[in-house]
């Protein structure tokens, strides 16, 4: 075995603080990792966790233990993806955490044909809004993130995935067909009753900044609801409640089902998916083979 798996469930209880969420993680039950954490502290012959808290923390000795074990399972991690290489097929685990569009509606179907090819490789998916997937990229809890809205952090590569067109949706009920026969102003939109993602969404972020473009402040528009998720927006707008700009990724169902139509808008707003990654560390093969993928899919 090249890393010792107590090592690997050690690190991950250390992340989560908590038993079970890394048991989860490691696809384990709750009491193999105690036995496995267990066996690592009567081979080291000191205690790792201090357990009188209603949370799990690092111990002295944990925390002396926690930048070896890091090395160790990166040092391990590096070693399966040059041996995968060799043969054309990776294994291991890949942390993936993408912003809620693209965790919804790409990232599924992208996972499961990379899974085809690599039958080796252990996905682990995280969603949340652009802002949330830096944080987990700058604390290590994710190898990879896949984002719609900009990042500027000094520790965070951004680079291209691909282009994303947000389209301007209405109920697919006949009172809106007329609506949805020609293209929309900025006017007409400022007096729609419109649906929005929720600050700090990037898809709020690209529609806001196409309004400003075009003289239109956030202040203007007539806001109905506010909701942090595209499948509560979509259900809100096939009822009729006002109309929303969405990715046009999100709604392929809809549209064969003619619950929903696009109405062309006067200003394209478009916007790219990219992919975000630690610039101080090296990039995995799996993490580089993932994203060649991704780009030709």
């Amino acid at each position: 075995m090249i890393e010792d798996y107590r090592l690997r469930t050690f690190l991950e209880v250390a992340r989560q603080g908590n038993f079970t969420r890394a048991a989860e993680v490691l696809s384990l039950t709750q009491p193999a990792v105690t036995l496995q954490i267990k066996s690592l502290e009567q081979e080291l012959g000191c205690c790792l966790f201090d357990r009188s808290g209603q949370k799990i923390v690092l111990s002295q000795s944990g925390q002396m233990l926690l930048p070896h074990a890091e090395a160790v399972h990166r040092i391990a991690e590096q070693a399966r993806e040059e041996l995968a290489g060799l043969v054309q097929e990776h294994s291991g685990q890949l942390r993936i955490g993408a912003s809620t569009t693209i965790a919804q509606y790409v990232v599924p179907e992208l996972v499961a044909r990379f899974a085809q090819k690599h039958r080796k490789v252990h996905f682990h998916l995280i969603s949340g809004n652009t802002e949330h997937i830096a944080d987990k990229l700058e604390s290590g809890d994710i190898d990879l993130g896949l984002v719609e809205g900009p990042v500027t952090r000094k520790k965070i590569k951004v680079e291209e995935y691909r282009l994303d067109e947000l389209v301007l949706i209405v109920s697919g009920d006949s009172t809106w067909q007329e609506l949805a026969s020609q293209a929309w102003s900025l006017e007409q939109i400022k007096l729609a009753p419109l649906i929005m993602r929720e600050s700090g969404s990037g898809t709020r972020f690209f529609i806001e900044k196409a309004f400003r473009a075009g003289g239109l402040k956030t202040s203007d528009l007539n806001i109905l609801l506010e909701m942090d998720s595209t499948e509560a927006i979509k259900s809100a707008v096939a009822a009729g409640l006002g109309v929303a700009i969405v990715s046009l990724s999100a709604i392929s169902k809809e549209l064969q089902l003619g619950l929903l139509k696009t109405v062309p808008l006067e200003i394209p707003i478009r916007r790219d998916f990219t992919f975000v990654t630690d610039r101080d560390k090296p990039t995995a093969s799996m993490v580089q083979a993932f994203k060649r993928f991704a780009r030709a899919n």
